[in-house]
C-alpha cells in the first residue's frame, strides 16, 4: 500500500466530525441536529474507520495516533460525558420559558408533549442514545415531585437532577 502525505489537520477534522455530538455547538441548524440524532452510530463508526484508514495510509502518523487515542477515550467514557452534557443542557435552559427550550448539544432530539405518550407526563423531553426502540431522555416537568420509588419496579427513572429535571431510560 502506497503511503500518502496527508495534512495534519485532516486527523482532528475527522475526529471532530465523529465526536461532534458530545461537544456543545451553539446556533446549530435543526437539520444538522436531526442528522446527528438519526445517524449517530453511522457517523461514529464511519469516522473511526476513516481515521484508522487514514492512519494506515499516511506518512506522518503522529497526529493520527493522538486523535485516535482521544477518539477512543471519548467513546469509552461517553456515559460520563453524557452526564456533563445533561447538566449543560439543564444549565443552558435554566430560566427560559418552556417554549424557548433548545439544546446546544447535537444528537438531542427535542420532543413536545403528546397525547400518544401516556406512559409519562412532561413539558419537554430531550431524547438521546436512541437505538432499537430504546432511548435515554432528559425530561423537564415543572415540579415533578418524583423520587426513585415513583416508578414501582420500573427502572425508567434513572436520575433525579432537581425538582424540574430528571433522566429517563426507556426500553422496549
Amino acid at each position: 500500500m502506497k503511503r500518502r502525505n496527508i495534512p495534519n489537520f485532516i486527523f482532528p477534522l475527522v475526529g471532530l466530525i465523529g465526536l461532534l455530538n458530545y461537544i456543545p455547538v451553539f446556533y446549530v441548524p435543526e437539520v444538522l441536529n436531526i442528522f446527528y440524532v438519526d445517524y449517530k452510530l453511522v457517523i461514529l463508526s464511519l469516522s473511526l474507520s476513516l481515521l484508522i484508514l487514514i492512519i494506515l495510509t499516511a506518512t506522518k502518523r503522529k497526529w493520527g495516533w493522538i486523535v485516535l487515542v482521544v477518539y477512543c477515550f471519548v467513546l469509552v467514557f461517553s456515559k460520563q460525558i453524557r452526564e456533563f452534557d445533561n447538566q449543560f443542557v439543564i444549565y443552558f435552559n435554566e430560566g427560559k420559558n418552556v417554549s424557548e427550550f433548545s439544546t446546544p448539544i447535537l444528537g438531542y432530539k427535542l420532543e413536545l408533549p403528546n397525547q400518544k405518550m401516556n406512559d409519562i407526563s412532561f413539558n419537554r423531553l430531550f431524547k438521546y442514545n436512541i437505538a432499537f426502540g430504546t432511548y435515554d431522555a432528559l425530561v423537564f416537568q415543572k415540579n415533578h415531585q418524583l423520587t426513585k420509588n415513583s416508578f414501582e419496579e420500573d427502572y425508567s427513572l434513572a436520575k433525579n437532577y432537581n425538582n424540574d429535571w430528571w433522566l429517563l431510560r426507556k426500553g422496549d
